[in-house]
């Protein structure tokens, strides 16, 4: 017996890292930071992904003898991201990970511009290069009985914006839809360079000395999004839509599903 357990203890192996690559979909919320607009926001809200700031998808005129109801045009989309991850673990159940994810998103805005016949409609595309850098903490992790190990985390990261485009349409008055779409990067209307803050949880289902996992997290950007110094420079935005964009963050929902790869060696003795 003595024997069995020393030629266990011999060929005993530990991770020296871990590889996680995860996909799944994301979709946006529109934070506003400050106001900007073609018609007056203390009478009429902008729409974003369906809904006022408030969260309502519609609302009426105090003092509007019609009683109309203004409804939201727009709609919230869901897209797709991945990401690549290289984990090692630093104390019992804590691991530090880095690597690279890209993520396509979008926002859609629309508004009436001061009359409930004359309203703009647009979405907001973009595609994000990030570096995320994460801290993450497992349940039981070194338990090998247990199958299933929640986790969370926390961190951050470097977003490098790839490619960005508007389209849009304005209904009534003078009817106007662009044709193609506008390149927001060439025309200089949005940053390229921000960061963002990470939180989320999942669970890890083990599978051998590897794992499967399933995750929720929530990104939060911390710069503004759009470019404040060249707001009114794009005529189709500003005559074509009658649309000026706010300053604006974005943070984004996304669930994946996902799997890592544990990397061994032999113990050293």
């Amino acid at each position: 017996t003595a024997e069995l357990f020393f030629l266990y203890d011999q060929f005993r192996t530990e991770p020296i890292f871990r590889i996680s690559f995860k996909a799944g979909l994301n979709t946006s919320n529109v934070v506003v930071i400050e106001d900007y607009a073609t018609n007056n926001l203390l009478v009429h809200d902008n729409f974003y992904n369906g809904t006022t700031p408030d969260g309502d998808d519609s609302y009426t005129v105090p003092g509007d003898s019609s009683d109309v109801d203004y409804n939201a045009n727009s709609t919230r989309d869901y897209h797709f991201w991945a990401e690549l991850l290289f984990q090692k673990e630093v104390y019992e159940g804590v691991d530090v990970s880095s690597g690279v994810q890209f993520r396509t998103s979008s926002y859609s805005a629309d508004s009436y511009v001061n009359q409930v016949n004359i309203n703009n409609s647009i979405v907001n595309s973009q595609t994000y290069l990030r570096i995320p850098i994460q801290a993450s903490y497992t349940l039981w992790s070194s338990n090998r009985d247990k199958i299933l190990l929640p986790y969370g985390f926390l961190g951050g990261s470097f977003d490098y914006l790839m490619k960005a485009n508007l389209t849009g349409s304005r209904i009534g008055g003078t009817t106007s839809t662009i044709q193609g779409e506008i390149d927001l990067i060439e025309t200089n209307q949005v940053n390229r360079v921000n960061y963002s803050l990470t939180a989320g949880v999942g669970l890890k289902i083990r599978f051998k000395t590897h794992f499967f996992t399933v995750e929720g997290r929530y990104d939060t950007g911390r710069r503004n999004y759009i470019n404040g110094d060249e707001r009114y420079t794009n005529s189709n935005y500003t005559f074509d839509l009658a649309y000026v964009e706010p300053a604006l963050s974005l943070d984004f929902i996304s669930v994946s599903l996902g799997y890592t790869l544990s990397i061994y060696r032999p113990k050293k003795y």
